[in-house]
């Protein structure tokens, strides 16, 4: 199978049910999603969004347009998170949060 069909073939299931999952070799897992919450909580398909998870014995990183988030083994209770973004000023600010 080529990779145009495999791609392809993500997109096509993207776009109908909006996320996929992927077990991988050695229990790592990727999930792909174009899904976004909206202010009252609902996930909606997005075309111009997408975040990508890759997890692996407790510990995983995500990725979206916005932030970066790590979790670690044996702690699930908290993420690093990477922001970007300006401040009232129009000052680039880069933040680390641990929530």
């Amino acid at each position: 199978m080529s990779i145009n069909k495999i791609q392809s073939g993500i997109i096509e299931h993207l776009l109908k049910h909006g996320q996929v999952s992927l077990l991988l070799p050695d229990g790592m897992e990727l999930e792909i999603g174009i899904t976004q919450e909206e202010q009252d909580g609902k996930l909606v398909k997005k075309k111009d969004y997408c975040w990508v998870i890759a997890s692996h014995n407790g510990r995983s990183t995500s990725i979206d347009p916005y932030n970066m988030g790590l979790r670690f083994y044996q702690d699930d209770n908290s993420i690093i998170l990477e922001d970007n973004f300006l401040d009232f000023n129009g000052e680039k600010i880069k933040r680390l949060d641990v929530v």
